[in-house]
């Protein structure tokens, strides 16, 4: 491994422009979905609130990989802006990783165990950011923050930081993660297997089903690229423009997808159908209706 990066200039130009745009995407899909919470006051409910606390997490990391703009260029490449992105994305993208985990924790919880989780918001929020101010001062302490690469974070020769305060702990968590919607699967599939259900029971079960198992797979294929690039960035004496860019993407790209998975359930669906109907719209839409869906949040979510 090289301690300067060997892409091309056009090269570096092509996945700094992807990077950039993913995390526009990223930066204003939290944007959208912080306010919808706010407009239609879904922060009353724990579930929601923990789903704010990971998209804020998500906006962070969006405005720190949009900074990227400004570190890029080996002229700045030492400077306060360097340290500020590397600083800020360490500490966004370690949150990140606690809120999906704790909203897979409390999901298991509540419909493995029947458990009412309402007192464990605090707890979970002291959990969430003492690990990810830990995991970021460390490398503060150590000096590590600078150039890695097209973009700051933890410096390219300090691979022991970045696996250890970074990718050890990341799939530490998403195996975590995995674990707990398998066994909420299983206990959702055995519910509705041991009770007498209707066919439209059943078929909101299997739909139920299948956004539990989007849940990991998000969180496995934004961090599987940065991961292949880690590891041939160790072992190869050149750097791959293919897994820099797929990287650059995934990675880029977490809170948007974020946006979409945790945040535009069918609940949030249902409300700016309804807000967009009952102002005129949508007048070939029919009017939504207001029942509770076996599909929707209050069900999947977390009480």
């Amino acid at each position: 491994m090289s301690n300067n990066l060997t892409l091309t200039q056009q090269e570096k130009d092509v996945v700094i422009t992807v990077r950039l745009v993913c995390s526009f995407l990223s930066f204003f899909g939290s944007l959208f979905i912080i306010g919808s919470m706010v407009m239609f006051q879904r922060y009353r409910r724990m579930a929601s609130r923990l789903i704010l606390a990971l998209t804020v997490c998500a906006l962070l990391e969006a405005f720190a990989n949009v900074f990227s703009v400004s570190v890029y260029g080996q002229e700045q490449a030492e400077a306060g802006e360097c340290f500020f992105q590397g600083f800020l994305l360490q500490f966004s993208q370690i949150a990140i990783f606690g809120w999906i985990t704790v909203i897979a924790a409390n999901l298991y919880l509540v419909v493995v165990h029947s458990r009412n989780t309402a007192n464990y918001e605090v707890v979970y929020h002291g959990i969430v950011w003492a690990f990810a101010v830990l995991f970021t001062l460390i490398p503060l302490a150590s000096d590590v923050y600078g150039p890695a690469g097209v973009w700051c974070w933890m410096k390219r020769e300090a691979q022991g930081y970045r696996w250890g305060l970074f990718y050890v702990p990341l799939y530490i968590m998403m195996a975590v993660v995995i674990l707990l919607y398998a066994l909420i699967q299983r206990a959702v599939r055995n519910h509705f297997e041991n009770e007498t259900t209707s066919p439209s029971q059943i078929d909101n079960a299997e739909k139920l089903l299948v956004r539990l198992k989007i849940y990991p797979i998000v969180f496995v294929v934004c961090f599987i690229f940065p991961t292949i690039n880690r590891i041939y960035d160790v072992a190869a004496p050149t750097d791959s423009f293919v897994l820099y860019l797929l990287a650059a993407a995934s990675a880029s790209v977490l809170g948007f997808i974020n946006a979409i998975v945790y945040g535009f359930d069918v609940d949030m669906r249902r409300l700016w159908k309804s807000f967009l109907y009952n102002r005129g719209c949508c007048m070939g839409w029919t009017q939504p209706s207001e029942a509770a869906d076996v599909e929707s949040s209050s069900d999947v979510s977390f009480n």
